[in-house]
């Protein structure tokens, strides 16, 4: 993770976790993350998508339109859409966080991000919501609003490895057993977009 505010959030996701297991939902107080809070977000495993059920307000004012209900998916380019799913499905699989980098576009140039997706759970066994957080690694204008479909995934993987900017990375390369399964939900997810 290259910012400090993304680890801050990763470390106390990562302080509720009991074993290996993702934390409840009931578990996080949210007082804890009050300075986190705007630059938060809830997903929600929709059948084959993914859904915003909140969005902290930096994240709602970068594109300057409330993103609760609308899908996860519609932020990215269209080539980049699979990527950003993978990861997400790896997230909630795994129930280990990841960390995509990424970058908005917008008509004066790029602005690199960093998104972090932590996997919880809303009751019972297996995770099924992504606690997020979105942070632009450099200034944003106040002028700048980015539209629909203008995120680009560079790569992702999990937020327990080291970030070495000079290394080549993966793209998006997830532990071997679960490869079958994410190519189902994402082909799943293929054919959902295109009725």
């Amino acid at each position: 993770m290259q910012s400090e505010r993304t680890q801050d959030v990763y470390e106390y996701w990562n302080s509720l976790r009991q074993g290996a297991s993702a934390p409840l939902r009931s578990d996080f107080d949210p007082s804890v993350l009050r300075r986190r809070l705007p630059d938060l977000f809830m997903l929600e495993l929709s059948g084959p998508d993914l859904i915003f059920r909140l969005a902290g307000t930096r994240i709602c004012e970068l594109y300057r339109r409330e993103l609760r209900h609308h899908r996860f998916l519609s932020l990215w380019q269209g080539a980049d859409q699979d990527k950003a799913l993978e990861a997400a499905l790896a997230a909630l699989r795994t129930e280990e966080a990841v960390v995509i980098n990424l970058s908005m576009r917008h008509g004066l140039g790029d602005t690199p991000c960093e998104m972090l997706l932590m996997p919880i759970r809303s009751s019972g066994k297996l995770a099924d919501r992504l606690l997020g957080c979105l942070l632009p690694l450099a200034p944003v204008s106040l002028g700048k609003v980015f539209s629909p479909g203008c995120m680009q995934a560079r790569y992702w993987l999990p937020a327990t490895d080291g970030f070495d900017p000079d290394a080549t990375p993966t793209v998006g390369e997830a532990r071997p057993d679960i490869r079958p399964l994410l190519q189902r939900l994402v082909d799943a997810a293929r054919m959902t977009r295109r009725r």
